[in-house]
């Protein structure tokens, strides 16, 4: 019997902004159900609209994505930058595609 490999997902911020998505997608990805992926645009984008929504102070909004970098520090993805110039969707979402 074959066993599919964990399916690949690159949360963006508007799942991530959700404090019971966010959690459930963190746990199943914590229980190897699928690899999250994210970049710190991405959790920069989190961190302020949580601010800004008046969902969490500056410092709960920190300490969630410290918590959340924690628990899946694979997840992080890094050296995308220069692909992002050739991207040709919305310009404030390339770095998710890159």
């Amino acid at each position: 019997m074959d066993i599919a490999p964990p399916r690949r997902a690159v949360l963006d911020a508007n799942v991530l902004f959700s404090g019971v998505l966010c959690d459930l997608l963190m746990r199943a990805a914590i229980a190897g159900l699928y690899h999250a992926y994210w970049n710190e645009t991405i959790l920069d984008e989190v961190e302020r609209n949580l601010v800004k929504q008046g969902r969490a102070t500056p410092e709960s909004a920190q300490r969630r994505r410290v918590m959340m970098q924690r628990s899946l520090p694979q997840a992080a993805v890094q050296g995308y930058e220069s692909r992002i110039a050739a991207m040709a969707n919305d310009a404030k979402d390339r770095h998710i595609l890159a």
